[in-house]
């Protein structure tokens, strides 16, 4: 085994065993994060350090509610705390020389999203939670930057599919045992699973487990080691039933539309008989463990379309709220209301007689969401950025197409950018029934689409990474 997988095989255990110990002991975690620095910058690998912190950060999304704040003004979370040390430990190496910072087109374009969110800031009219929000967006912007500049090879892209899947399955598995959440074994206890407690939002949640389950269901269908289909087919199950747990009704319709288009992409690769097997013995697994009350909150969608007195509240409350976030929009459309300010203009006095009783903290879609905080400006930013990755996947698949560039599919980089497209379909699709502009997936998944055009331009010969391959 080389020095640098042996390595790399360490890191990924290590932020398995970091994910569990905030589980048990969030100061102690404190204090072992900070000496795995200490003891990475001793042996003098400094590329490690924001590594290892990047790492950490995505693994913390699903492990969010369990014990991972800190009683410490400004850095007041474990994720903060990675954040300032691996994106610190970055750019003081770039001013000193050490290593080369990247920004490239798509980091442009993040920091041009970032600007945006300033604009609609300094024009808004400010809550308290407008300065909070835009916190949130420029965080975001910056761990895109952190994951185009810490994501240079193949196998950082295979741990950072491994880290999500994993800390996904340790969020379960904590709150599948809770004993909160035993009535879920018998169908009776109608809480819905959040993760390792019920204190978080169920149906985000079920949008961090729906990218856990896809990156395996892909896996699962076209690695060619049997040992990791057979390890796959139990973790697909267990993070399904999570997810059905989490009685997400939307996440449950996008998980069955990507799952398809999975399907279809890997039509030509893929043997009917074994893609339809695999369904079966998940869906003959997952089935007899499905509550019933999850049964009637998928009937219940179509009672949207029933008189008024059958209409299911969640649904109409969902449909106000992106209304109402429209048309405040369009009273300013270039640079939106300003971050976060959502919730006080849906609770004013005009819009009284014009929305669902239920209160409501976000737009129930990520579209109008983004137009009411920043504007056109912001939305045009973003949707240019969400093309691009688009864009760099499809020409990672082309390139293979192209004579003279080596092997041809299946290829890692081909397989990972289909996985990605896969992964982006998913979220354009969630994005219709939530918001998701400030979820670290969505930034994560957009920053490894530049990572992996910019891998295979270094793999291709120089003739042909001269010119562009058009996707």
């Amino acid at each position: 085994m080389s020095k640098g997988l042996l390595f790399n095989l360490v890191l990924m255990v290590g932020v398995v065993a970091f994910a569990l110990l905030i589980c048990l002991a969030p100061s102690l975690a404190v204090v072992a994060g900070m000496a795995s620095v200490a003891f990475a910058a001793t042996l003098r690998w400094p590329d490690y350090v924001p590594k290892w912190g990047f790492y950490v950060i995505v693994g913390l999304v699903p492990l969010s509610a369990i014990g991972g704040h800190l009683p410490v003004p400004v850095v007041n979370s474990l994720t903060k705390l990675m954040f300032l040390l691996a994106f610190g430990w970055l750019l003081i190496g770039g001013i000193l020389g050490n290593r080369r910072f990247i920004v490239g087109p798509q980091g442009l374009t993040a920091m041009a999203f970032a600007g945006s969110a300033i604009l609609a800031y300094i024009f808004c009219e400010k809550t308290d939670a407008t300065f909070p929000v835009l916190m949130r967006f420029l965080n975001h912007v910056l761990l895109f930057i952190l994951a185009i500049n810490v994501l240079k090879t193949k196998r950082d892209v295979v741990i950072l599919f491994v880290v999500i899947v994993i800390t996904c399955m340790v969020s379960v598995v904590g709150g599948i045992v809770s004993p909160h959440l035993w009535g879920h074994l018998h169908g009776t206890a109608g809480e819905r699973l959040a993760g390792w407690t019920i204190q978080d939002d169920a149906p985000t949640f079920g949008f961090f487990l729906l990218m856990g389950i896809l990156i395996s269901f892909y896996h699962l269908l076209v690695t060619r080691l049997a040992w990791l289909k057979v390890a796959l087919l139990p973790v697909i199950g267990i993070l399904v039933y999570a997810m059905i747990s989490t009685y997400a009704r939307s996440t449950f319709v996008v998980l069955v539309a990507a799952m398809g288009f999975t399907l279809f992409k890997l039509r030509k690769r893929l043997p009917v008989v074994f893609a339809l097997l695999c369904l079966c013995v998940i869906t003959v697994a997952v089935a007899p463990l499905i509550p019933r009350a999850f049964y009637a909150r998928i009937k219940s969608i179509g009672r949207q379309f029933d008189s008024e007195g059958q209409r299911d509240p969640t649904v109409q409350w969902r449909l106000d709220s992106a209304r109402i976030g429209f048309d405040m929009f369009m009273r300013s459309p270039l640079v939106g209301r300003g971050p976060g300010n959502f919730p006080e203009e849906y609770l004013a006095r005009e819009f009284r007689y014009d929305r669902a009783y239920r209160p409501k903290s976000v737009v129930g879609n990520t579209y109008v969401s983004v137009l009411y905080q920043v504007g056109f400006i912001g939305f045009a930013v973003l949707a240019l950025l969400m093309f691009m990755a688009w864009r760099d996947l499809r020409a990672v698949k082309a390139s293979y197409e192209i004579k003279g560039t080596g092997a041809g599919p299946p290829a890692f980089l081909n397989d990972a950018a289909d996985l990605l497209q896969i992964l982006m379909v998913a979220l354009l699709m969630f994005s219709l029934f939530g918001a998701i502009e400030k979820e670290k997936y969505l930034w994560t998944v957009l920053a490894t689409a530049a990572v992996l055009a910019r891998i295979r331009r270094e793999e291709l010969p120089p003739a042909i990474s001269a010119k562009p391959v058009e996707g």
